[in-house]
């Protein structure tokens, strides 16, 4: 019987806290280093507030990269996601020229990587800038 009980304590500890444990382990593989120059900008899908696009289009701008590769992670009322994110940072008062948008479906982090990996071997891409959010990782 207690060994039962510590394990439902070890469990509940573990349900309570798996945000910070993930988070945790999630920025191991964060690079917080600048950005360096690069043959491309790409911007993962799955974000709605718009934070994303406006910082890979602000990295281009400065001269990281010509041009921002937006993926798409699916459609929502007729319109891909990267159509979307490219509407809203050229409401923002960034170029159309920018941005190359891609109209792939993927239901996953690791589906949407194999887009994107994909498009930058047939580019040619050997550097590249990954705009995304830290709970992404």
């Amino acid at each position: 019987m207690r060994s039962v009980a510590i394990i439902l304590c070890l469990v509940a500890g573990l349900w309570w806290g798996h945000t910070q444990i993930l988070r945790a382990a999630g920025s191991l593989f964060v690079n917080n280093e600048p950005p360096v120059k690069s043959d491309v900008i790409v911007v993962l899908g799955g974000d709605g507030s718009g934070h994303r696009i406006l910082k890979s289009a602000e990295l281009a701008r400065q001269g990281f990269a010509p041009v921002v590769i937006v993926s798409n992670s699916g459609l929502t009322y007729g319109h891909t996601e990267a159509e979307l994110e490219t509407d809203f940072a050229i409401q923002h008062g960034y170029s159309p020229n920018l941005f190359i948008t891609e109209a792939w479906e993927s239901g996953s982090t690791l589906e949407e990587a194999s887009k994107v990996v994909g498009e930058l071997r047939r580019r040619g891409s050997r550097k590249a800038l990954i705009v995304t959010t830290v709970w992404h990782t």
